[in-house]
């Protein structure tokens, strides 16, 4: 979801299902208790959020939000080549399925993870990506042979192989 205001425009990210339905496109909030971070605001169970009046936006500042949001497929090969932390969409072939759980401290109940390795049509380039949290449950609903496309995931570089990782 993208946040645009007369200013600047930065992507938000909304945990909660249920935060995130009362959210209507065109409709002007007023937030309160957001969790700022470098390129993104967070809106959490302790954000408040209300109804406000209208505003001008520039044109311009509006183009770019809807370009923050809704990024450009990159090709598998250059996810492949892509620095480790660079957000992107992607789109292939699942060759291969995986689940798993991983201990992490400080936190009593394992959390799941679903991994999906998708190939590109040349079927010369495959990547993996991990989906963690509430993403398991979408991530289980495709399986090998379906082509898909994955929205808003990180890379990352372990030993010289590039993975991705949704949003936790």
């Amino acid at each position: 979801m993208g946040l645009v205001d007369d200013t600047d425009c930065v992507e938000v990210i909304v945990f909660g299902k249920d935060r995130y339905n009362f959210f209507q496109k065109g409709i002007y909030y007023l937030f309160r208790n957001l969790i700022m971070s470098d390129d993104t605001v967070k809106f959490t169970s302790r954000s408040n959020v209300s109804k406000t009046s209208s505003f001008e936006v520039p044109e311009w500042l509006d183009e770019e939000a809807w370009t923050l949001i809704h990024q450009a497929v990159l090709s598998i090969a250059d996810a492949n080549e892509s620095d480790s932390g660079t957000k992107m969409s992607i789109q292939g072939t699942v060759i291969e399925e995986g689940t798993g759980k991983v201990k992490v401290k400080k936190q009593r109940k394992l959390p799941a993870q679903r991994f999906l390795t998708l190939q590109d049509e040349t079927k010369q380039n495959s990547i993996e990506i991990c989906f963690w949290g509430d993403q398991v449950s979408c991530a289980a609903m495709v399986g090998i042979g379906d082509t898909i496309r994955v929205t808003n995931v990180y890379s990352s570089e372990y030993e010289d192989s590039i993975s991705l990782n949704s949003t936790k």
